[in-house]
């Protein structure tokens, strides 16, 4: 039985990399220690302000359920529920010496401003990429209405 449990999981398993970490107890301690050093519960925290006011900005309907969405955040999204959680996905991807290496980046002057930064960064990268994706809207728009011409002309030559 052990045996086909063991190898039940490989085979769901087998996809990942080859590098990958088992989430042992010592391996989820060492994600943690990474997790204090990029100061990630501040991070998430500002992320999710920052997206919320993004997507609020982008559709100012959701005004109203401002409080709402952030409550619904706020609960959802506390670092300590998605702890575990994402030092699993790290241990995933990445060796235990890698997250070493990655504590001691981020124990560094450069790594510490990285690290306090890293919010702003993905904020401001998000709202480019939505510049950008609204700037080039017409072009998609314009793409989707020609298909949709197609098709209903292949469906009416079909008839």
């Amino acid at each position: 039985m052990k045996k086909i449990l063991l190898l039940s999981a490989v085979l769901v398993f087998g996809g990942f990399s080859a590098s990958a970490a088992d989430a042992t107890p010592a391996n989820l301690k060492l994600c943690y220690e990474l997790f204090d050093a990029m100061r990630m519960e501040k991070q998430l925290s500002e992320t999710s302000t920052q997206m919320l006011a993004l997507q609020l900005q982008g559709n100012p309907m959701l005004m109203p359920f401002k409080a709402e969405l952030e409550a619904f955040y706020k609960d959802c999204l506390q670092f300590n529920n998605l702890k575990e959680g994402i030092a699993k996905i790290y241990l995933e991807l990445f060796t235990p010496d890698q997250i070493r290496d990655f504590i001691r980046f981020y124990r560094t002057p450069s790594g510490a401003a990285f690290a306090e930064k890293s919010s702003q960064l993905s904020t401001k990268v998000a709202a480019f990429s939505q510049q950008i994706v609204l700037k080039n809207m017409p072009s998609l728009q314009k793409a989707i209405q020609e298909k949709a011409a197609k098709l209903q002309q292949q469906k009416n030559s079909a008839k």
